[in-house]
């Protein structure tokens, strides 16, 4: 068995594009505690750095200020795509942002896969009290 490679992490030559602040907001700000945690390297142990240990009052900003740009993410989404560039980030952050959002999430997709790959079962929003199995491979359209 050959050991492991060893490889040296290239440095940052311009320090001014480190950040060690949160970006909420379109602003790098700090925790209004001023409270911070270290970043430790999962490798070595050692400390890669420290970042603001933000609160609920930062997530109720954060929260304010997506909902307030999320009629122009969906536009630039939408414009990027019906011109043919690829927005993977945004496209994909979007997704995730909606699915968040929902009330039920992504349960229902989990349920069909667990259903799709073995014998489980589940119940319906609209009829609770019914235990339901799919044959998921019978509907599988071709």
């Amino acid at each position: 068995m050959n050991a492991p490679k060893e490889f040296a992490v290239p440095q940052l030559k311009d320090q001014s594009l480190l950040r060690s602040h949160c970006y909420l907001d379109g602003a790098w700000v700090d925790a209004d505690s001023g409270k911070r945690f270290n970043v430790d390297n999962p490798g070595d142990g050692s400390m890669l750095g420290s970042v603001p240990d933000m609160g609920a009052a930062e997530a109720r900003r954060a929260i304010e200020a997506a909902n307030a740009a999320l009629p122009a993410w969906r536009k630039v989404v939408a414009a990027a795509t019906a011109a043919g560039h690829p927005v993977p980030a945004l496209s994909a952050s979007l997704g995730w942002f909606d699915t968040m959002r929902q009330g039920r999430g992504t349960a229902a997709l989990n349920q069909a896969q667990r259903d799709f790959f073995g014998a489980h079962t589940y119940r319906r929003v609209d009829a609770p009290e019914e235990v339901v199995h799919t044959e998921w491979e019978r509907l599988r359209q071709l």
